[in-house]
């Protein structure tokens, strides 16, 4: 399959999903001046993106594969990576692997870890 998710294990569904387009402030450089992302209307994550050069030419395709986990309960971004169009370059990342656990669960964080005072005593060295 060369550069990509081998479509046997890779399961993908038709959503509808908010179009995005994102271009840079008058003023301002970026490596990639416009992008398009589109964000799945079920759970706001972006999944798939578009990036353009300077030039104006298509740079780089971005996803991410997301799965629903019950127990949270919510949907976690799992793999993700990108495409470079121009140079024949990929990145994947996230790659769980055959470990038994794809995933924990940590203990909830309790609110009173976030007020200013326990925020102010956690940064003193």
């Amino acid at each position: 399959m060369g550069k990509f998710p081998n479509p046997d294990y890779v399961r993908w569904e038709l959503h509808r999903v908010w179009v995005v387009d994102a271009t840079l402030r008058a003023g301002q450089r970026h490596q990639a001046p416009k992008s398009r992302y589109y964000c799945d209307e079920d759970n706001w994550q972006c999944t798939l993106a578009d990036r353009w050069d300077a030039n104006g030419q298509l740079w780089k395709t971005l996803w991410t594969h997301n799965f629903v986990a019950p127990d949270l309960p919510g949907t976690v971004s799992a793999a993700m990576g990108f495409n470079d169009l121009i140079s024949g370059t990929a990145f994947i990342g996230n790659l769980y692997g055959s470990k038994s656990a794809q995933y924990t669960l940590k203990p909830r964080i309790p609110d009173s870890t976030f007020t200013p005072d326990a925020m102010a005593g956690e940064g003193v060295r």
